[in-house]
C-alpha cells in the first residue's frame, strides 16, 4: 500500500470518527439541556435536582462522556453493536453527568467513579469484539420451531391469565404506576409472574413480530402485538407497549442506513429528545420529556449517581439477596433497589429505584464488581453475536433491543433468568437457518466496520 493511500484511508477514518463524535457530542448536549431545563425545574422535589458547575468541571465531564464514541461501530454489522450503543446513549453519558449535578459537593469521588465506568465500559466492548466462537448453529427445523414457539407463547399467555385472575388493564400512560403497583403486589404472591411476564413480554412477544415483520407474515406480527398487548395490562411497561414501534425503527434503520446504522442510533436518539421538546414547548409543560426522557435516558444516570453515593458509605451487598442468599447475610432487610429508595425516596414506600448493570455491580462489590461484571457483560455480548450467527441481520438486531434496555435498568444476573435475556439467547440458538438466513441481506464487510 503507497503512502498516499494509507493517508487517505487514514484520512477516512478519521472523518468517520468524527461524524460519530459530533453525533454523540449533539445527542449530549440535547440531554444535558433537557435535563437543566425541563426535567430538573419540575422533579427538583423527587431528587432530579440541577447544581452548577464551574465551567472547567462541566466541559472535563461532558468530554469524559464522549470518549467511548471513539470505538463506537459506525455501522451495525453484529446485534451487540446495538445493545452497546443504546448502553452508551441511555446509561453511560446520562450516569457520567447527571449525578455531578445532583451531588456537587462529591465531584473527585464522583470522577473515580466516571473513570472506573469508563474502563468498564472499554472492557465489555473489547471483550465482545474478540474473534467469534465457532458455534454455527443450524437451529430447529422450521415446523418444530413453530409449534415450540406458539406451544410457549399458549403457555405463559394462559398461565399468566389464570395467575392474575384475568385482571388486565388497559391503563393510560399516566397511570401507569398503579398497575405497576398491583402487579408488584402479584408477584410477590405469586412469584413465577415476576419470570413469566417478562419473559413473554420481552422475549417471546418481540421474537414474534420480529419474525412476522422479516417473513412479511400477518400471523406472527398480530401474535405478537397480542402478546405484548396483555404484557402491558398486566405489568404497565411502557417499554413492551411501545416495543413494535423500537423493533421497526431499528429494521427500517438497517434497510436505509445499512454503511451508516450505527452512526444513524445517535442522530435518530437526538431527533427523538429534538421532537419531545419541541412538543413540550408548544404545549407550554414538559409532559413528554416526563413521559419519554425521564424514564428512559435521566432516570438511570441519575439514580447510578444515588447508587454510588450510599453504598460507597455503606457496606456492599455482595450479592446477599441475590445468587449468594444461602451463604451470606445481608447487611440490609432488603435488595439494593428498595435499599435506595427507601433512603433517598422515603415517602415512596413501595418504590423500587432499579439500576442498570453498572450501578448494581458497584452496590454489590465496588469497583471490583464493575470491572468483573463488565468482562461478562462482553461474553454476553460475544455469545449474542454468537446465537445470531448467518441470521438476518435486521430479525437479531430487533431482538437485541429489549435486551439493552433490560440491561439499562436492571443487574446483569437478573437480566440473564427473570427478564428474558437467556430466553431470548436461547431461542436465537433454535430459530430455523433456512428462511431467516443472513444470505437475506447484503455481506457487510467487518474490516469496513471496524473502520
Amino acid at each position: 500500500m503507497s503512502s498516499l493511500t494509507s493517508r487517505k484511508l487514514g484520512r477516512h477514518i478519521i472523518k468517520r470518527k468524527l461524524q460519530v463524535l459530533a453525533a454523540a457530542a449533539v445527542y449530549e448536549v440535547l440531554v444535558s439541556f433537557t435535563y437543566i431545563n425541563l426535567i430538573s425545574p419540575v422533579f427538583s422535589y423527587d431528587g432530579f435536582v440541577y447544581n452548577p458547575l464551574d465551567v472547567d468541571k462541566m466541559v472535563f465531564i461532558h468530554l469524559l462522556a464522549l470518549v467511548p464514541a471513539l470505538w463506537m461501530a459506525r455501522e451495525v454489522t453484529q446485534p451487540s453493536h446495538v445493545i452497546e450503543w443504546v448502553l452508551f446513549l441511555t446509561v453511560y453519558i446520562p450516569a457520567t453527568i447527571f449525578p455531578h449535578y445532583i451531588f456537587p459537593q462529591s465531584y473527585s469521588p464522583l470522577v473515580d467513579f466516571d473513570l472506573v465506568l469508563l474502563v468498564s465500559f472499554a472492557l465489555a466492548s473489547f471483550v465482545s469484539r474478540l474473534p467469534m466462537l465457532k458455534l454455527e448453529p443450524k437451529g430447529l427445523r422450521e415446523p418444530t420451531f413453530l409449534v415450540l414457539l406458539y406451544a410457549l407463547t399458549a403457555i405463559l399467555a394462559v398461565t399468566i391469565s389464570f395467575g392474575t385472575g384475568f385482571n388486565f388493564k388497559l391503563a393510560s400512560v399516566s397511570k401507569v404506576y398503579d398497575v405497576r403497583a398491583q402487579f408488584t403486589q402479584a408477584a410477590v404472591h405469586s412469584q413465577f409472574l415476576g419470570y413469566l411476564l417478562p419473559w413473554l413480554g420481552q422475549a417471546v412477544a418481540p421474537l414474534l413480530f420480529a419474525l412476522g415483520l422479516v417473513r412479511k407474515e400477518k400471523g406472527p406480527i398480530f401474535v405478537g402485538l397480542a402478546m405484548s398487548t396483555l404484557a402491558y395490562s398486566v405489568t404497565a411497561f411502557k417499554t413492551v407497549l411501545f416495543s413494535p414501534f423500537f423493533l421497526v425503527g431499528i429494521k427500517k434503520m438497517l434497510e436505509l442506513s445499512k454503511r451508516r446504522s450505527g452512526l444513524m442510533l445517535p442522530i435518530w436518539f437526538s431527533a427523538a429528545v429534538l421532537l419531545c421538546i419541541g412538543l413540550d414547548l408548544v404545549i407550554g409543560f414538559p409532559i413528554f420529556s416526563a413521559l419519554f426522557l425521564h424514564r428512559a435516558i435521566v432516570t438511570p444516570g441519575a439514580v447510578t449517581g444515588y447508587y454510588y453515593e450510599f453504598f460507597r458509605n455503606h457496606p456492599f451487598e455482595m450479592l446477599a439477596h441475590s445468587i449468594f442468599r444461602a451463604f451470606l447475610h445481608s447487611p440490609y432487610r432488603h435488595g439494593p433497589s428498595f435499599v435506595i429508595a427507601n433512603v433517598y425516596w422515603p415517602n415512596r414506600p413501595d418504590m423500587e429505584a432499579n439500576a442498570n448493570i453498572w450501578a448494581t455491580a458497584y452496590a454489590d462489590f465496588g469497583f471490583a464488581g464493575m470491572i468483573v461484571f463488565s468482562l461478562l457483560l462482553g461474553l454476553v455480548l460475544k455469545a449474542f453475536d454468537t446465537v445470531s450467527e448467518d441470521l438476518d441481520l435486521g430479525f437479531s438486531c430487533m431482538l437485541a433491543v429489549f435486551p439493552a434496555m433490560v440491561l439499562a435498568n436492571t443487574a446483569l444476573l437478573t437480566s440473564l433468568l427473570t427478564h428474558g435475556i437467556g430466553l431470548v439467547m436461547l431461542l436465537l440458538l433454535l430459530v430455523p437457518r433456512r428462511h431467516l438466513s443472513s444470505a437475506r441481506l447484503p455481506v457487510i464487510s467487518p474490516q469496513v466496520a471496524r473502520a
